[in-house]
């Protein structure tokens, strides 16, 4: 129902995995981790939540974003329902990738034509 990946220095990548075992937890919903340790990459697939259940998502997912940042991890919501998109941005921070998604949409797209709020937050 929802996948992510997450990126991070690969020394974090056992703590990335403490955070996420706990979190997920807490959802009580079926989830497979996928692990490259050599490049930092961590990808979730979520089983299937209730309504509350993609709000508390959204809040793991800020609180999984915040402890990336200082390390310049990443979190990215690579597929999920309306349910859990209205609640989060799919790429987080400004920084990054997501910032030069956004420059490549407002360079080629400047009236928002292709896909409008699909992947990227609407462009101001």
């Amino acid at each position: 129902a929802a996948r992510r990946r997450v990126g991070s220095v690969p020394s974090q990548v056992p703590r990335v995995l403490q955070a996420l075992r706990e979190g997920l937890s807490a959802l009580r919903a079926s989830a497979a981790i996928q692990v490259d340790f050599g490049a930092g990459q961590t990808r979730v697939a979520l089983g299937a939540l209730t309504d509350a259940g993609w709000a508390t998502l959204a809040a793991l997912v800020a609180r999984w974003r915040e402890m990336l940042a200082p390390e310049r991890g990443f979190l990215v919501v690579e597929e999920g329902p309306p349910a859990l998109k209205e609640h989060l941005d799919s790429l987080g921070s400004e920084a990054g990738e997501a910032r030069l998604m956004r420059l490549l949409k407002q360079r080629f797209d400047p009236g928002d034509v292709m896909a409008p709020g699909r992947y990227l937050a609407a462009v101001d």
